[in-house]
Order: structure tokens, then C-alpha cells, then sequence
């Protein structure tokens, strides 16, 4: 929502006077939405409006954090642990490589429903996690931005990054051609399938392999995202957001990134075993994060942060179509998931800074005028915070 001054930071679920709050903006064409005539539709309407208002909380569970934080990176070890004892990811079948970056993903998701449901105990967990959809069209529509923007942003990173001589290209795509057909062929597939591929235009091999990325690849790539999301922005981000929108997202990239290390640490992505490459880990983070945290705020919904998760993952594994031979030959540290990836997730999150789209940020299922109303009921009427540590006044339902 737009607060009343330019450049204000305020949590939407908080209790501010009524002098202070803010009018209603973006989803309304008037003053807000009227009440409805009729006294049950009214009656419902105010309950709607109860409920949105209820939804988050208004102050940090800091006992829930700390509890979540811990599952997420006690769990992550745990599951990471054959990869150590193994030697290191090469030592690895690939088969059960993929496994177990699966169960890593979902450890964040096991962490936020150990402390919803035994720690704060909400009347209305699905609320507190982001799992609304509602209204339906502002979540498609965010979801359609969280599809489509992240492999704009990559293909920006990649020229970028082959501007500067750190990821060299080839537009011509022979080069991804004949490593396909390479690999094909290493995969044992027949001969003739292999020299039906080779005989294919790289341009139409490469169309086809893209567009399955981006349509398919994008949706099974979010099936696992959705494990860390519904962690990481469906729970942790709102549980912090009392202490405002920029120190929320910084704090749970931050905690995003570190949460890697059981991977990083072994040289996946950066090639680096030591510090550095979990320093480049945490500043991805911080810079996809940017994206990612306002997809989530402004639908309040987990459900496009996941389908923003997920593009991000298909389209850099992705990249190598257009690379002059293997992407091993790109420097990690600047290139693919390095700083020239950064640059254009940064560039976006400043333009939505300045049309201060970083300020609506609606209760889960009402429009940003609807919660500009919730949040003026209950300045006058306050109610339980559902993001106390102690559920006794809210057993889960």
C-alpha cells in the first residue's frame, strides 16, 4: 500500500493510529470498497477484514525464529552429510546427488511447520505461510511477472558478463549443438537418434531445448523451490517484517545464503571450498532475494516466490546453450550465478524501489485498499498477535 509519505516504511499488519493510516491505493478506483448493502454480506466482509488483519504478526516471534533457523541449518547438515563422509560432490552418484539436493530444499519447509504448528500455533496457519491465493487475479499476475522476469534478468547477466570477456558466447549455437549431440551419444542413446539430432539446425535444437526449459523446466524446477519458499519467504520473511520491509529481506537472504554452506563448502557453484565461495553465495542470495522477497510481499502470497525460485533455477542451469564449450570455462566467481548475475536482479529492484512497489504489500487475501481498511479496524480494536511465541489463545485449526 502507499503510505501518506513518499518513502515510508511501514508493516502492513501493524496497529499504527488512525491518523497515520493510509488510504487505500492500487486495487481501488474510489475511496475503498464500499461495505455491501446486505447485513450477511456485510457481516462477512468485516470478518474478511478481522482475518486479513490477524493474519501476520505485528511484532518478531523471536523464540519461532531462532527455532527455525535451527531446523533449517541442523537439517541441512544432516542431509548433506553423505556428501562429506563421500569426499566431496564428485564422489557422489549424480542420481543420488539429485536426491539429496531435493531433501535439502525441503529441510526450510520441515523447519517452518515444526514452528507454526508447535511453537506459535496460529488460528490461522495458512495465512501465516502465504498459502492464499486469493484474489485470484493479483496472484496470477505477479506469478506471470515471477515466470517471465527471471530469464530476462539471466540473459542480461550473460551479456554482461560476455561483455566483459568473463563468459564467452557463441550466438551461432554450434557449439551447444555439438556437445548435445555429445552428450546424447556419451547417454548411449541409438545411433539414429543421435544423427537425427546432428542433422537438426542448432537453431531449432536450441529453441526447443529453451522453450522446454522455460515452460516445463520452469514448473519442476518450482516443485522443489516451493520446499525452501514456503521456508524462507512464506514464513521467515512476514515472521520478520515488524522490523521493516528492507531489514526483513536482508536478514532472511543473509540466513538464505548461509543456510548453502553445507554445499558450498564442498565447491558447488563457485569451485571454492573456503570462505569466499560462501561470501559469493550469500550476496546471490541477497541480490535474487531482492526479487524474490517482492514478488512474495506484494502478492502475500508463497506461491509466485516459488515460481520465482524455480525460473531463476531452470534458466541458469540453462545458460550453457549459448557458452563456447563447457561452462566449466566461465569464471563462477563473475559469470552464471556470479556478480554479472547480480547486477540486473539489482538494476530491477531499484526501478521497483522507485515506483515504490516495495510499499504495497497487501494482507493475504484482501486488495491493498481492503487492507488499508483491516489495518484501520484494528488500530481501534486490537487483536491477539498471531506471531506470539505462546499459542495458548491459538490452538491451530
Amino acid at each position: 500500500m502507499n503510505p501518506n509519505q513518499a518513502g515510508q516504511d511501514r508493516h502492513v499488519d501493524a496497529q499504527p493510529p488512525p491518523s497515520r493510516i493510509p488510504p487505500p491505493a492500487g486495487d481501488a478506483h474510489g475511496s475503498g470498497p464500499a461495505l455491501p448493502p446486505d447485513p450477511a454480506a456485510a457481516a462477512k466482509h468485516e470478518r474478511r477484514l478481522r482475518n486479513g488483519a490477524e493474519a501476520l504478526p505485528t511484532r518478531v516471534p523471536w523464540r519461532a525464529v531462532i527455532a527455525f533457523v535451527a531446523i533449517a541449518v541442523i537439517a541441512g547438515w544432516a542431509v548433506c552429510l553423505p556428501l562429506w563422509f563421500a569426499g566431496g560432490l564428485e564422489a557422489v552418484d549424480p542420481i543420488m546427488m539429485q536426491l539429496l539436493l531435493i531433501a535439502l530444499m525441503f529441510t526450510p519447509t520441515l523447519a517452518a511447520l515444526v514452528v507454526v504448528f508447535l511453537i506459535q500455533r496460529p488460528k490461522r496457519p495458512v495465512s501465516l505461510l502465504g498459502l492464499r491465493v486469493r484474489p485470484i487475479g493479483r496472484t496470477i499476475l505477479i506469478t506471470a511477472i515471477a515466470w517471465v522476469a527471471p530469464p530476462l534478468l539471466v540473459v542480461g547477466g550473460v551479456l554482461l558478463a560476455s561483455a566483459i570477456g568473463a563468459a564467452p558466447i557463441d550466438l551461432t549455437l554450434e557449439a551447444f549443438r555439438q556437445s548435445y549431440v555429445a552428450n546424447l551419444a556419451a547417454l548411449g542413446q541409438p545411433d539414429e537418434v543421435v544423427a537425427q539430432v546432428e542433422a537438426l539446425p542448432a537453431g531449432v535444437l536450441a529453441a526447443t531445448m529453451l522453450g522446454q526449459t522455460l515452460t516445463l523446466g520452469v514448473l519442476l524446477s518450482s516443485l522443489p523451490a516451493f520446499g525452501e519458499e514456503l521456508g524462507w519467504r512464506g514464513w521467515l520473511l512476514p515472521a520478520l517484517r515488524p522490523l521493516g520491509t528492507w531489514p526483513a529481506i536482508v536478514i532472511s537472504c543473509v540466513v538464505w545464503g548461509l543456510w548453502h554452506a553445507p554445499i558450498i563448502l564442498l565447491g558447488y557453484n563457485f569451485q571454492d571450498r573456503g570462505p569466499l565461495g560462501l561470501l559469493m553465495m550469500i550476496g546471490f542470495c541477497l541480490a535474487v532475494g531482492l526479487f524474490v522477497s517482492w514478488v512474495r510481499l506484494r502478492s502475500a502470497s508463497v506461491y509466485p516466490a516459488a515460481i520465482a525460485h524455480g525460473s531463476i533455477n531452470a534458466t541458469t542451469g540453462a545458460v550453457w546453450v549459448v557458452m563456447v564449450g563447457d561452462v566449466s570455462v566461465v569464471d563462477p566467481i563473475v559469470g552464471l550465478v556470479g556478480w554479472t548475475l547480480w547486477v540486473p536482479f539489482i538494476v530491477l529492484a531499484a526501478l521497483l524501489v522507485l515506483i515504490g512497489q516495495f510499499r504495497r504489500q497487501p494482507l493475504p487475501g484482501l486488495s491493498l485498499a481492503e487492507s488499508a481498511m483491516a489495518l484501520q479496524r484494528a488500530a481501534s480494536d486490537p487483536v491477539v498477535d498471531p506471531g506470539a511465541d505462546s499459542g495458548a489463545d491459538h490452538p491451530a485449526t
